[in-house]
């Protein structure tokens, strides 16, 4: 199965429906009303059953630092420049402050739109992707190559922040969560560091949601469902639904309250495709 990876890309809408609706950029990543706004206006573009939230990959990596340029209605966020420059700046990495920023905007944004009786999405980004916005890549790779209690504390620290936003983000009132690696793929990263930096900071995550979170359906980007069903560390389970049924109103159904569910091997920005082959993929995680 092949993907074509849309976590990246920005969302185009009629700029008349901005004007329509009091929407501004780059607000739309600052504040929270207009945040609020956005999404349920991406969410009635698409066709979707569920509000998303935020709107790029950037905000994890703007809580640990990164020097983010929020952009405007025609390029989402990105980023400046680095300020970690060798193994002995990862150290630099903190955790997040869920009370304070960007990530703290969405995390209300949650918490809104769960109140006006939303079904929202939470999109996570994975370790690579966070990285490559507060590190040079080479520089990166060189020092996780070099020295092992760097590459030991990267795997710790992302860990941590990823499942405890996560955490954070369920308790606020997200029932889904859209989590993706697209700067992470195996293809690009290659089989040995995914191997090393990757596969150990997403099994620890989805493990510790297993274990730890109930009332969530943990949506994993194909690129990175398949790389774990081919590397052994996911089996797949194949779920039929209804042939009339959007693939978003699939997922949002087969929520459970009493687990967390995890799924895959499909994009969920083609949650209002209505699929010739109604299927489920069902990931069983150790």
């Amino acid at each position: 199965m092949s993907f074509e990876c849309k976590a990246d890309k920005f969302e185009v809408i009629d700029s008349k429906k901005f004007t329509e609706k009091g929407i501004s950029f780059p607000k739309i990543h600052t504040d929270l009303d207009q945040m609020v706004s956005y999404s349920l206006l991406v969410k009635e573009s698409r066709g979707d059953c569920f509000a998303s939230v935020p709107f790029c990959v950037t905000v994890e990596a703007d809580s640990l630092g990164a020097d983010i340029n929020l952009g405007d209605e025609n390029i989402g966020p990105r980023s400046r420049g680095y300020f970690i420059d060798d193994a002995n700046g990862i150290y630099k990495i903190g955790k997040h402050d869920f009370s304070e920023g960007r990530i703290g905007t969405v995390l209300d944004a949650v918490e809104k739109l769960s109140g006006m009786g939303e079904t929202v999405a939470l999109n996570v980004e994975g370790p690579i992707t966070i990285a490559m916005q507060i590190m040079d890549s080479a520089a990166f790779y060189k020092a996780l190559r070099k020295d092992e209690n760097a590459c030991s504390y990267f795997i710790e620290t992302m860990s941590s922040n990823i499942f405890e936003y996560i955490k954070e983000g369920v308790k606020r009132g997200a029932k889904i969560i859209s989590f993706a690696d697209p700067s992470g793929d195996i293809n690009i990263v290659g089989p040995k560091l995914y191997r090393s930096i990757c596969e150990p900071v997403i099994g620890n995550v989805l493990g510790r949601i297993k274990r730890e979170i109930r009332g969530v359906v943990v949506h994993i980007c194909g690129k990175t469902s398949t790389a774990l069903e081919s590397r052994g560390t996911a089996n797949i389970e194949k779920v039929e639904y209804e042939k009339e049924k959007s693939y978003g109103m699939a997922i949002c159904d087969i929520y459970k309250e009493d687990e967390a569910v995890f799924i895959g091997h499909r994009c969920i920005k083609t949650g209002n495709r209505i699929y010739e082959n109604p299927m489920m993929f069902v990931l069983g995680i150790e």
